[in-house]
């Protein structure tokens, strides 16, 4: 296997370290510089785990390493799995390290004094303490640049095409009155739990149906995702919920809904019929949020942002992959102006898209 010179580098920073995280942006091949990793350590024949997020990063990490003969048991988290005899750990998209479910599966396998290799693309996020638990479990931080990536061509341009509907506070009045009625009700219910908190949940939940049920944004999310299909473009609409993604997946001919509860066998056949062209149109929920591998996806309509500079990285990269004729990742933003705490979140993904060096256009 051929690896390029930054990959090189990072299989050499993994194998010097027992416990290291390798922070690589999407297109950078961290996988294949794990299993690469793993082939050089004394721990072939021994007991090697290989944990991550979804089905399809666990069929992802299976092939690379036997592309390079690692014989390994590559599996999805979940609560009960046993680390205990494990001799190495390879932990996927290990930013959500930190979550209880991980922690308890992976302390074992600390505790015996196994190698443990964090990847992901965005280590470090709003959580402090998840941070400081990252941090002091893997001790030695690695990092492939984007620069990197996009200098070797493995990496195309992100630009980002903001479009802005609304009046400025046109829907403020209307949600505070619901979210008065619906922090009462809450406080009611759960007298333990802090005002501040029923307020915060109460706001994102109006906030959210909100932005579902805004006819003149779905269908400019639908228009969006025709037009670029009539151009030969793939797109990837992400929305929060399974409904949100039906009712848009509706109106867009020739896409189909693509969720963490579909049936293995269709699952996959949506997947691969993304991968091969066949599929020009996938609305995915979280399924698609990071890790997923579609280079001829060209286009990313974000139908419900956040304000998570993580998410915003992690989605955002599923459409970066270079392919035959990509020029850029295209990424169709809202600015929400019509309710203040959407357009917050806005203002913050727009902070991270400048940070990634991402082309903005309105």
């Amino acid at each position: 296997m051929i690896l390029r010179p930054y990959q090189h580098e990072a299989v050499e920073f993994l194998t010097s370290h027992e416990r290291a995280f390798l922070e690589a942006p999407a297109g950078s091949g961290k996988t294949i510089c794990a299993a690469v990793a793993l082939s050089k350590c004394p721990v072939i024949g021994a007991k090697v785990y290989w944990l991550a997020n979804t089905r399809e990063q666990v069929d992802q990490a299976t092939i690379a390493l036997a592309n390079v003969g690692v014989p390994a048991e590559v599996r999805c988290v979940a609560s009960g799995l046993d680390l205990s005899d494990a001799d190495a750990v390879v932990m996927d998209e290990c930013h959500h390290y930190g979550a209880t479910t991980w922690l308890s599966i992976l302390q074992p396998a600390l505790d015996r004094g196994a190698i443990v290799w964090g990847l992901s693309a965005t280590p470090f996020g709003e959580d402090e303490e998840r941070n400081t638990i990252i941090q002091r479990t893997f001790i030695h931080f690695g990092s492939i640049s984007r620069e990197e990536v996009m200098a070797g061509g493995h990496l195309v341009q992100g630009l980002v095409k903001f479009l802005d509907l609304d009046v400025a506070g046109r829907y403020d009045r209307e949600l505070q009155a619901q979210l008065e009625t619906e922090v009462t009700a809450l406080c009611r219910r759960w007298r333990f739990v802090p005002e501040f908190e029923h307020r915060n949940r109460a706001q994102w939940k109006l906030t959210l149906e909100h932005l579902q049920t805004n006819h003149v944004r779905n269908a400019m999310i639908e228009t969006l995702a025709r037009d670029a299909m009539e151009l030969g473009e793939t797109v990837i609409v992400l929305v929060n919920t399974i409904r949100h993604g039906e009712q848009l997946s509706a109106s867009i001919p020739d896409s189909v809904v693509l969720h963490s509860k579909l049936p293995k066998k269709i699952r996959k056949r949506h997947v691969d019929d993304l991968r091969s062209g066949k599929l020009r149109c996938v609305v995915a929920t979280s399924l698609m949020d990071e890790g997923a591998d579609f280079p001829i996806a060209s286009t990313m309509i974000l139908a419900v942002g956040g304000r998570s500079a993580t998410k915003t990285i992690q989605r955002t990269g599923r459409v970066m992959r270079p392919y035959k004729d990509k020029e850029f990742g295209v990424i169709y933003d809202f600015v929400d102006r019509g309710l203040g705490f959407a357009y917050a979140q806005h203002r913050a993904r727009k902070r991270t898209y400048q940070q990634l060096g991402y082309q903005i256009a309105r």
